[in-house]
């Protein structure tokens, strides 16, 4: 039997939200994985389909609908897994996706597909329209 891919949260989430007055522990036991609660780990591991649901519960209970942008600020650099280290300290877009990609594929269980499209014409395109 193949086990299940697991997400991973980030680590400081737990004391982000108990600071937004949010429950971290009681948002476990609403999506049933009460388990984790005892768990002595800062990270938490869950499937898919915990892992969304996780979110989306978040969303139903919290009153603040900057919520996710507050997180999002405020989570530091320092706590970040090595894979989005990588992206930050690359020089373009393309070269973060390109790196998250990569080292993806070396530390967990799922593949980042990039594809390319171009959304503005290029120089010698726009130049066979004038």
């Amino acid at each position: 039997m193949m086990s299940k891919v697991k997400c991973r949260l980030p680590t400081m989430l737990s004391i982000l939200l108990q600071q937004k007055g949010i429950d971290f522990n009681e948002l476990l036991r609403l999506i049933h994985c009460s388990e984790l609660i005892s768990c002595s780990s800062t990270s938490f591991e869950l499937t898919v389909d915990e892992y969304f649901l996780f979110w989306r519960t978040l969303k139903n209970i919290s009153t603040n609908p900057l919520l996710g942008l507050e997180l999002g600020a405020e989570i530091k650099s320092e706590t970040f897994d090595p894979v989005f280290l990588a992206a930050l300290a690359s020089n373009t877009y393309q070269d973060a996706l390109s790196r998250l990609a990569r080292f993806k594929k070396l530390l967990y269980p799922a593949k980042i597909h990039i594809i390319e499209t171009r959304l503005w014409p290029s120089s010698s395109h726009r130049e066979l329209i004038n």
